[in-house]
């Protein structure tokens, strides 16, 4: 074997430990995360001095230590992010952290424990290029990392974002009566059952003269109708009162302001309504700006705010539920 051809035998074998080599390699996850099932205990994501706090207590998920109730949708999106979380790449092993926006006093950290143990710990900078991608970095671990996914957006929440905005859910079917008082006014609206004959017309045009007269009278159907104590004799738009209960159906806050519900006062409208065997309040106060009003429930610790469209449904006279 002359000395070209051993040569061109250790280049290959080279090549070729390189390449498995490369495999290898590229076969292992670029960083080992734990492990873990859906159901987190904690997800506290931190920026500055701004701290979110999201945790279980009594099976569900609440924010801070005042205990908002929390979005349960977001909150399971998350856990999903964090569980799948997928590092793709190690970008560089130097802590050029201000180029990628990993600077600890200015990136978003999010923590995550289950059972009391730590299972992700990162901080999240800015997005790659192609908008695909998310720089972010380990406390424990040097070098910045390329991730699958706009972190940023997934976890960068404020507190309004996360709070859970169903205030109240009432199926129209459930209310039995409504007390509205508007303009100093109250109505008391009550559901009655009524049977209500069915209309000739509407049976099959075939049936004979005879047919029609023997059956006349026999069928009929139940049927809700409201009534106003008020006013016995007015004949209501059943239509219109149901867009009244179905404002209910559900009832969501626009948004949290910071205020205390004893601080709030005065009142526009209020409704109360019997369902479920208890009697549940919507109190519509003022005006928040000029799209939104402030409003209390005696289903929320908490004062909230909800679109004019919203408010404007419970701004009802009697004129306004006639036929």
């Amino acid at each position: 074997m002359n000395k070209k051809t051993l040569f061109s035998l250790i280049i290959i074998a080279v090549l070729a430990l390189y390449l498995v080599i490369a495999n290898n390699q590229g076969s292992q996850p670029v960083v080992d995360l734990a492990e873990f099932e859906n159901g987190l205990d904690e997800i506290i994501v931190s920026r500055q001095n701004s701290d979110i706090k999201i945790y279980r207590h009594d099976g569900d998920w609440v924010i801070n230590e005042q205990k908002f109730p929390a979005d349960a949708g977001q909150v399971s999106t998350m856990e999903k992010k964090l569980k799948e979380l997928n590092v793709t790449d190690l970008i560089s092993r130097k802590k050029h952290y201000q180029r990628y926006e990993l600077e600890a006093d200015t990136a978003l950290h999010v923590i995550a424990r289950k059972d009391g143990k730590t299972v992700r710990d990162f901080y999240v900078g800015k997005k790659s290029p192609t908008y695909q991608q998310t720089y972010i970095r380990f406390p424990d671990k040097e070098g910045i990392y390329l991730a699958s996914g706009t972190l940023d957006t997934d976890f960068d929440k404020k507190l309004d974002n996360l709070r859970d905005k169903e205030i109240l859910k009432i199926e129209k079917n459930a209310i039995e009566s409504i007390r509205l008082t508007y303009r100093g006014k109250t109505l008391n609206f009550n559901k009655v059952k009524v049977e209500k004959k069915v209309d000739d017309a509407e049976e099959d045009t075939e049936t004979t003269k005879d047919d029609k007269e023997k059956d006349s009278g026999k069928k009929s159907v139940s049927q809700d109708k409201w009534i106003c104590t008020e006013y016995p004799t007015a004949a209501l738009d059943n239509d219109k009162v149901t867009q009244l209960v179905t404002a209910f159906d559900p009832l969501r806050a626009k948004s949290f302001p910071d205020m205390k519900k004893k601080e709030v006062q005065g009142m526009m409208s209020r409704v109360q309504l019997k369902a479920y065997g208890r009697t549940i309040t919507v109190t519509v106060h003022r005006k928040f700006d000029d799209v939104s009003y402030l409003a209390t429930s005696s289903e929320s610790d908490y004062p909230f705010v909800i679109d004019e469209f919203r408010a404007k449904k419970l701004f009802k006279t009697i004129g306004d539920m006639k036929k």
